[in-house]
C-alpha cells in the first residue's frame, strides 16, 4: 500500500508542477512579453481554457513514468537529467499534436515554449520539497 501511496505523491507532485507551469507561462504570454514585443497577437489562451487540455499533463506523467522515475530512486542530479529529458519530449510531443491536428489556433506555441522552460526549472524544485515533505510526514521511508 505504501509504495503505491508514494508513487501516486509524486504524480500528484507533477501534476501541481505541471499546472504552476503552466500558470506561469500563461501569466508571461500575456502580461510580459506584450511589453516586449508589441506586435504580438492577442492572446486568447488563458490558463482556465488550457486546464480543459487534460491531455497535456498526462503526457508528462506517462515520459516522467517511462524514464522510471515514480519507482526508481536516484541521487538528484541523474533524477534531473532524467526529468529535463521527459520533459522535452512532451513538449516535442504536444508540439507535434499541435502542429499536425492543426490546433496552433486553440494553443499557443510560445506558451507551450515557455512551458518547457518554466518546467524546467519548476519540477525539480517541486519534487524536490514535495519528496523532503512526503519524508517528513512518513509516506517516503526508503
Amino acid at each position: 500500500m505504501k509504495p503505491i501511496l508514494q508513487i501516486l505523491s509524486v504524480i500528484l507532485i507533477d501534476i501541481i508542477s505541471y499546472t504552476v507551469s503552466l500558470y506561469l507561462s500563461c501569466e508571461l504570454r500575456a502580461v510580459v512579453l506584450p511589453k516586449i514585443i508589441p506586435d504580438l497577437s492577442p492572446f486568447l489562451f488563458t490558463f482556465p481554457y488550457a486546464i480543459k487540455f487534460f491531455w497535456m499533463p498526462a503526457l508528462f506523467v506517462f515520459f516522467i513514468a517511462y524514464e522510471r522515475l515514480y519507482t526508481t530512486r536516484l541521487p538528484f542530479w541523474d533524477e534531473n537529467k532524467k526529468l529535463a529529458k521527459s520533459i522535452t519530449l512532451s513538449v516535442l510531443v504536444i508540439m507535434t499534436i499541435v502542429t499536425l491536428g492543426k490546433m496552433s489556433d486553440s494553443v499557443s506555441r510560445l506558451v507551450l515554449l515557455s512551458l518547457w522552460i518554466t518546467s524546467l526549472i519548476i519540477f525539480p524544485i517541486f519534487r524536490l520539497w514535495g519528496k523532503k515533505i512526503l519524508y517528513k510526514i512518513g509516506v517516503c521511508k526508503e
